[in-house]
């Protein structure tokens, strides 16, 4: 077990020098690693937590970073990454290797280092919290929470480009009011996103990605709206909400607002979506229901409209098989068809995901003894009937002459 973990760590320790010699790679935009809240004001005895909390980040596989803090001034309590299962405001949605953690009060110093599964072909994308730290303040004065090591790398081991942003911690003497004000004249900024960026949504209720930032005093509070005139009551700030947007299909905005912990608003920032609750509707026009064809082959031919997103896509199966994905097209050709009855399905999708499915059945009927054929064989046999007759009575008459 021991060979295994340091082979672990090896392997770690090589992505990681992948990583400082490699080429450096620019997200979209500025990538920041930073401990939030900028300021922190607390009193001796107390506890609070940080978060080493990344933005703008594109394509992460892994991370590494070594938070150092005063000793004389802050102990360490407990550090988690932040997965799914135990928390909503988290940056890796997915299961996670956590290949070093290391707390050191003696040093003064909090050590993480955590990738996505080997073989991982995608990064992760956007803004959150890689990993939240928890303190007690033991002595007054300043301390300065830095991160002098930091590496950041996408799934190529490829380093990617980044700023970091530094804390302060400010404690007060035991049994002092921690100050309800800051140095702090900068509002907050953030952005909003509705069910997780989507076009077209098909249902009311939602789920709100929020991100505020501050990097002074924090952000503390945040509120909702559907209009941008009527408002939710300012409540505690988190990273995701299940949100209901007004009834009936159209364009909906929610409008968010952030307040940071010095009583500071930011801007009203809003986020758009088109919510399509109606299904689309379809027709098959060919083959028509109960008819009779005198082929082995067919082409199913519909009509499918959609007037709120549109039609994103057609399924067709046929007597139950497997549903085939046809695209846009609103037609499609059966084949090896056998006598007897079947029945065609055609699905309409829309581009929020409704779904309509139309049916038709019919009968095939083109073997030899059948259909057309049959009564060409019939019409035949009449003709050459006679004729065999006045042949075999020609062929008689000549023998008695």
């Amino acid at each position: 077990m021991k060979t295994v973990k340091n082979l672990a760590l090896v392997t770690f320790s090589l992505l990681l020098c992948m990583l400082i010699i490699g080429t450096k790679v620019n997200a979209p935009n500025e990538t920041v690693l930073r401990v939030e809240p900028k300021k922190s004001n607390v009193s001796v005895g107390s506890s609070f937590e940080v978060d080493v909390f990344i933005n703008d980040v594109f394509n992460l596989y892994g991370y590494e970073f070594q938070l150092n803090y005063d000793t004389n001034m802050l102990t360490i309590t407990d550090m988690k990454p932040h997965m799914e299962d135990t928390s909503d405001i988290t940056f890796f949605f997915q299961e996670f290797q956590v290949w070093k953690y290391e707390i050191n009060d003696d040093l003064g110093y909090a050590w993480l280092a955590v990738t996505l599964p080997y073989g991982s072909p995608e990064g992760q994308d956007g803004d959150g919290i890689l990993a939240t730290i928890r303190f007690t303040a033991n002595n007054p004065g300043v301390a300065t929470l830095t991160i002098p090591l930091h590496l950041l790398g996408d799934p190529h081991s490829v380093a990617i480009d980044h700023t970091v942003v530094q804390g302060k911690v400010t404690v007060g003497a035991e049994g002092q009011p921690i100050p309800s004000t800051f140095d702090d004249e900068t509002p907050p900024s953030g952005f909003i996103k509705i069910a997780e960026g989507a076009s077209y949504t098909n249902q009311a209720s939602v789920k709100l990605t929020l991100s505020g930032y501050d990097e002074e005093s924090g952000i503390d509070q945040m509120r909702l709206s559907n209009d941008g005139a009527t408002w939710t009551e300012w409540e505690t700030y988190t990273n995701s909400k299940k949100w209901t947007l007004t009834p009936s299909d159209g364009t909906k905005t929610v409008y968010v607002q952030y307040k940071d912990k010095a009583g500071l608003e930011s801007q009203v920032y809003q986020d758009t979506i088109e919510l399509d609750a109606t299904p689309p509707t379809i027709t098959i026009n060919s083959p028509s229901h109960s008819s009779e064809i005198n082929s082995f082959t067919t082409e199913v031919q519909w009509t499918g409209t959609d007037t709120g997103s549109g039609i994103d896509h057609y399924e067709v199966s046929i007597d139950g098989d497997s549903w085939v994905n046809v695209g846009n097209k609103a037609t499609h050709a059966l084949s090896s068809l056998t006598d007897g009855s079947h029945t065609v399905e055609v699905k309409a999708i829309d581009k929020a995901g409704n779904l309509a499915t139309a049916s038709s059945s019919f009968t095939v009927n083109a073997g030899s003894n059948s259909g057309a054929l049959y009564l060409e064989a019939i019409m035949g046999a009449s003709v050459i009937a006679p004729l065999v007759g006045v042949a075999l009575y020609l062929k008689k008459f000549a023998k008695k002459n």
